[in-house]
């Protein structure tokens, strides 16, 4: 499974309450895979990096290598993460961390989409 970037360096922005398509890449073989999606509030460590907190942040519609998360309803952080099994105990997971953000000056225009590579 290869991740994105840690979320300091490829920082990733989507706007309060807007949908975001994100779809698992996999590299190889997908027949008989199975996806296991999540969305949670994260909050900054003071170290550099990011921890999860409670609750769920927005909500995940669908399932299998393409779902449609929308954004939580306030501005914060959220982690949408994805675990690929393929049935036999061998599994991978990989995390997307976002900004949540507001735009008084913004439109509403198309959806948004995420690839994540999985190898």
């Amino acid at each position: 499974l290869l991740c994105p970037p840690p979320f300091g360096v490829g920082r990733c922005l989507v706007f309060v309450g807007r949908p975001l398509f994100i779809t698992c890449v996999v590299d190889g073989a997908t027949s008989g895979l199975q996806y296991e999606w999540s969305c949670v509030r994260i909050t900054d460590d003071n170290h550099g990096g990011y921890v999860e907190t409670d609750g769920a942040a927005g909500s995940i519609t669908g399932s299998g290598e393409s779902i449609e998360w929308e954004a939580p309803d306030r501005a914060g952080y959220a982690r949408v993460s994805v675990v690929v099994s393929n049935g036999s105990g061998v599994e991978a997971s990989c995390s997307v961390d976002f900004k949540v953000t507001t735009c008084s000056n913004c439109f509403a225009g198309a959806s948004q989409f995420v690839e994540v590579p999985c190898r």
